[in-house]
């Protein structure tokens, strides 16, 4: 019979089995669709550098598909064992500032009174004519520049406490407590954007009550904050 799970995979069924007396089955779901989202986007990044920086040289070399792709298989299995602790030590960052956040908000509420809604500032940003861009450049160029988008707003992001949600294509969606920091994050993102050299970027922002859920937020004020976005010029932010 041919062998489907690893020790490791019923490891982690039986922790999942073991969540099961503190989470409900809804709970467990949704973490798990955030952790697949998340671990498929570090499974694409990776795939793409190796196809970047060794599978090209591979093809280059006269190395045929089939051989680089036994190659790159072999590969990945020695390489996943020095990285796991490299994706251990981003976890426990990430989930570090995560808890620290959430303790903040926590007595922000108790203080103002709790809701089941939060008060916060939403905020998009995109690169603008990069759907006419994208007629002409192919698919490595395209996500290269997206991924320069995102790697431009995180230091600005960290600078005024904002915190990056999601990136969709050419946007990133972002959040902040206050207005003022949201606004200071859009200016200077559009600044930082010149400067390396991207597309003209523009933002829009909207401040008001969201809902959280799945690792991201939903309502009203995020729909402002998108079709503001859309409405803005060439390195305008639009604030609601």
């Amino acid at each position: 019979a041919e062998r489907r799970f690893t020790r490791q995979d019923v490891y982690a069924l039986r922790v999942i089995g073991a969540l099961q007396s503190v989470f409900t089955e809804d709970d467990l779901v949704e973490a798990a669709s955030v952790v697949g989202r998340a671990m498929a986007e570090v499974s694409a990044a990776s795939v793409e550098l190796f196809r970047r920086r060794v599978t090209l040289p591979y093809l280059e070399a006269g190395v045929n598909q089939l051989d680089a792709a036994l190659r790159l298989a072999a590969m990945s299995e020695v390489l996943i064992p020095p990285l796991e602790p490299v994706l251990e030590v981003a976890f426990r960052r990430h989930l570090q500032a995560a808890v620290q956040a959430e303790a903040a908000l926590g007595i922000e509420e108790v203080e103002e009174g709790a809701s089941d809604l939060q008060e916060l500032t939403v905020g998009f940003a995109d690169l603008v004519g990069f759907t006419t861009l994208s007629e002409r450049l192919d698919p490595l160029e395209i996500g290269a520049m997206a991924t320069r988008l995102l790697h431009t707003a995180e230091p600005v992001f960290a600078a005024h406490g904002a915190r990056t949600v999601k990136s969709i294509g050419d946007a990133v969606m972002f959040t902040a407590r206050a207005p003022v920091d949201a606004s200071r994050v859009a200016l200077e993102l559009v600044a930082a954007a010149a400067a390396a050299d991207l597309p003209p970027v523009r933002a829009g922002l909207a401040y008001g009550p969201v809902m959280r859920a799945y690792a991201d937020y939903f309502g009203r004020t995020v729909n402002i904050a998108s079709r503001l976005c859309d409405a803005a010029g060439p390195g305008e932010v639009l604030l609601h």
